[in-house]
């Protein structure tokens, strides 16, 4: 039998460190931390691993050249931050298991995160409109609908199921966000039940448009159903293939820039599908005329804490510091007269 001390790093942390859904945010860890480029010809057991060997992983990850369209070089300061979560997560459980004596990742130096959404990052009003357009009689249109009417992220809306859209509450008609749609290497797609102290299980209000919008794709599933009977695997996605089958989500995020490319839309930006969250929250924003505060926002986007939305969207709040300004303006002209 293999001794977890001194099995090799990889070993022990593919099979004893973490569940379902941490292990779908590896990102570039090839089955697993320990057959990583970086790692893999260090040959280094759990109980060798020190502070130095990750602190220079993780200026490997910001250094190493990329094929990135976005980065010449490197991942983002956010994207260091989720491998170390992980890493940190995997050493606290041998930490627990009396494997380790102290846990690593515990003595990081983590890189500064500017979370700061650049205007140059989301989409306009009318921009989203020809992303709907773009990608219009294609299989990314109901996830692209779905995340641009609702902010959800993109494990969010393949997740959804019929099982979780109640139309029959007039007014009331509202959408559970209760699942995530993940990608697990080696292993496929694995749909990922959240938990009600998940700040991320929300319900979400259906409009009108949202509403009309899946009471046809309904129909249209139905209609296939019916045609290819036996063919068709029902899962009860509402983002899904003609078959039945969910839609990957790493085939959304390749396939969308695809897309956008292909309609060749002069001066026209190519973002992440991601950046139709943001687009969302924004369009939220400059549309609320304040009405709507950040807390409402946060709720709506599913942040585990505000300070996030505000770190995120406060320096989108124009209108509200315009208000802020007059008021001042006009408490000191009351003093002057």
């Amino acid at each position: 039998m293999i001794s977890l001390v001194t099995a090799p790093f990889g070993f022990w942390f593919v099979t004893y460190s973490l569940s379902d859904y941490t292990r779908s945010c590896h990102f570039h860890f090839p089955r697993g931390l320990g057959q990583n480029p970086f790692f893999k010809p260090l040959g280094l057991k759990l109980k060798d691993v020190t502070p130095a060997h990750i602190q220079k992983y993780y200026t490997y990850l910001q250094t190493r050249p990329t094929k990135s369209k976005k980065r010449d070089k490197g991942v983002s300061a956010n994207t260091v931050k989720h491998h170390h979560s992980n890493i940190s997560k995997a050493f606290n459980y041998a930490l627990k298991m009396n494997l380790i004596a102290y846990n690593p990742a515990s003595r990081i130096d983590l890189p500064k995160i500017d979370r700061k959404v650049d205007t140059e990052k989301f989409y306009t009003e009318e921009q989203v409109k020809l992303v709907l357009d773009a990608v219009k009689d294609t299989l990314l249109y109901t996830p692209t609908f779905l995340a641009a009417q609702l902010g959800i992220r993109r494990s969010e809306a393949l997740a959804l199921k019929w099982s979780a859209i109640h139309f029959d509450n007039g007014d009331d008609s509202h959408i559970q966000i209760k699942r995530v749609l993940i990608e697990v290497e080696g292993e496929g797609v694995k749909l990922i039940e959240l938990t009600k102290t998940d700040k991320s299980y929300r319900t979400l209000y259906m409009n009108d448009t949202i509403r009309d919008y899946l009471v046809k794709l309904k129909a249209r599933q139905e209609e296939l159903k019916a045609t290819l009977k036996g063919a068709y695997i029902d899962e009860g996605f509402v983002c899904a293939w003609e078959d039945g089958k969910p839609i990957r989500p790493g085939y959304v995020t390749e396939t969308f820039p695809k897309e956008l490319e292909k309609k060749a839309i002069p001066n026209f930006p190519i973002l992440t599908f991601h950046s139709l969250r943001h687009s969302a929250a924004s369009m939220i924003i400059n549309n609320s005329d304040g009405e709507i505060t950040m807390k409402e926002l946060s709720e709506f986007l599913g942040h585990s804490s505000i300070t996030i939305t505000l770190d995120l969207y406060s320096h989108l709040q124009f209108k509200s510091k315009k208000r802020v300004g007059k008021t001042i303006e006009k408490a000191l002209k009351k003093t002057v007269a």
